[in-house]
């Protein structure tokens, strides 16, 4: 007996995602390097990242939802944090601290967290704490 085939209509939506993503990938290297508009089509990038994640938790429905979020989050003020960092830089600025600063450390500590409930790390405190070390 043949298997009916799959109806592949209902994954349409699904192909777009990688269609999309490398498409802003391309522009992102034919742009000049440090350029705003670069910056601006990497921060997209995150942004639909962001958008992926939360797409996903809610067409899914994880049992263990939470830890993605915690993940998708983090990505969300890295981004956050990289548009403000644009910004300073492109008016010329250079401050320490500052907010993007603040951002970016908060992604690190939220995606962390993320991941190390995500796997059940016996070692959480020491995986949380390590994100607040700053690297010079």
């Amino acid at each position: 007996m043949k298997q009916p085939s799959p109806d592949i209509t209902k994954y349409w939506p699904w192909t777009l995602v990688p269609t999309i993503g490398a498409i802003l990938i391309v522009a992102f290297y034919r742009l000049p390097e440090g350029s705003v508009e670069a910056s601006a089509v990497y921060d997209l990038i995150g942004l639909f990242a962001v958008a992926a994640a939360v797409v996903g938790i809610n067409h899914y429905r994880p049992a263990g939802w939470k830890p993605w979020l915690f993940v998708a989050a983090g990505q969300l003020a890295f981004v956050i944090g990289d548009i403000l960092w644009t910004i300073y830089s492109a008016q010329g600025e250079d401050p320490f601290p500052s907010t993007a600063d603040s951002r970016t450390c908060s992604a690190t500590l939220l995606s962390r967290s993320g991941c190390s409930w995500r796997s059940g790390c016996a070692c959480r405190a020491e995986t949380v704490l390590g994100s607040l070390t700053l690297r010079s």
